[in-house]
């Protein structure tokens, strides 16, 4: 009798332990736990550095047969690639938004705009873009990573944004991650004043010491870039301006428009030809080039007269003044 008491006892003791620990609440893994991060991205403040156009609002538009597309890479912390996000808009005026679930942890991201030209050839659609990212690049870490000048001059549609910013996925906030797109370079506004001045100049110019064709991530998400460089003036060209096409040339007798360059110190010459073909018997107009050191963001002037003395000039944003514009010296600031 003693031993089955005994063991009812124990039996009781049991059953109340085992509802003892079942009240015990369990601590959640969040390490295995995904969390809803939505990203903004924000690509107007690609072009707000750029005040100096020469017509205002010119630098946010574009054509209907562009798109601005919008890129965001993410990568874990050690730089290996998560993630991406590709969307297309018709203006810069927009934010993207992008949702991702996530794991706990720390991240990185990369933003990266640029605008693609539709266009067709031999009856079909294709698209060009001025900026590609290294093949199979979403196999290879983030210190690895480049984006690459396809070659094009583009004018202001080359404009580069890029941005990094690191981020951490917390369980018990929000997890919201805003970025602000910079300019990955400078834009370089030119002016020709009276290009058809002379007969024989059938093709003008903007020659360069160096043109620097790749942005190089670092795994801390700095950069560095490759450039081509020596004093051949007359095969590589910021851009090329042609005079068989005199109403290209407005009543008042010059012509405007832009380029887009990555940070470097450059040397230029205004380079002429008496043939439309390209690269070929170039001549300099002035033997003394013109020495720029371009920062990402800034803005720079350059301007050639084949008339008014023969006057050429370069400018920064930074020295820009009234009483420069409408001078009969100085190529126009419209």
């Amino acid at each position: 009798m003693k031993k089955y008491i005994l063991m009812m006892l124990v039996v009781l003791a049991a059953g109340f332990a085992s509802c003892s620990n079942d009240d015990i609440p369990m601590e959640e893994d969040v390490t295995m736990k995904t969390f809803e991060t939505m990203f903004k991205i924000n690509p107007q403040t690609v072009i707000e550095p750029f005040t100096g156009e020469f017509n205002p609002g010119e630098l946010q538009i574009f054509d209907e047969k562009y798109q601005l597309r919008i890129r965001l890479l993410l990568y874990n912390h050690v730089g290996d690639f998560v993630y991406e996000d590709v969307q297309k808009f018709s203006n810069y005026m927009v934010t993207m938004q992008s949702s991702k679930q996530l794991p706990v942890g720390s991240y990185q991201a990369v933003v990266i705009t640029d605008l693609e030209l539709k266009t067709s050839y031999s009856d079909k659609d294709y698209v060009k873009e001025y900026w590609m990212l290294s093949n199979n690049y979403k196999e290879l870490n983030l210190g690895k990573l480049k984006i690459i000048d396809t070659g094009y001059t583009g004018g202001k549609n080359k404009i580069l944004g890029v941005s990094y910013q690191k981020f951490t996925i917390d369980p018990n906030g929000d997890n919201e991650v805003r970025i602000d797109v910079k300019p990955a370079g400078a834009i370089i506004a030119w002016q020709l004043d009276y290009p058809h001045f002379f007969n024989d100049v059938k093709q003008i110019q903007l020659g360069t010491n160096k043109l620097v064709k790749e942005y190089i991530f670092n795994i801390d998400g700095s950069c560095s870039y490759n450039a081509s460089v020596d004093d051949q003036y007359d095969n590589k060209r910021l851009f090329i301006f042609d005079n068989y096409y005199p109403e290209e040339v407005d009543c008042n007798h010059y012509y405007t428009s832009y380029c887009f360059v990555l940070p470097s110190k450059y040397n230029l010459k205004w380079m002429w030809s008496d043939t439309d073909e390209d690269f070929e018997d170039m001549y300099e107009f002035h033997e003394t080039p013109m020495t720029i050191d371009v920062k990402a963001g800034d803005e720079w002037f350059v301007g050639l007269n084949l008339k008014e003395g023969f006057y050429y000039g370069i400018d920064s944003s930074n020295s820009r003044s009234a009483e420069r514009q409408g001078s009969s010296r100085c190529y126009r600031y419209c």
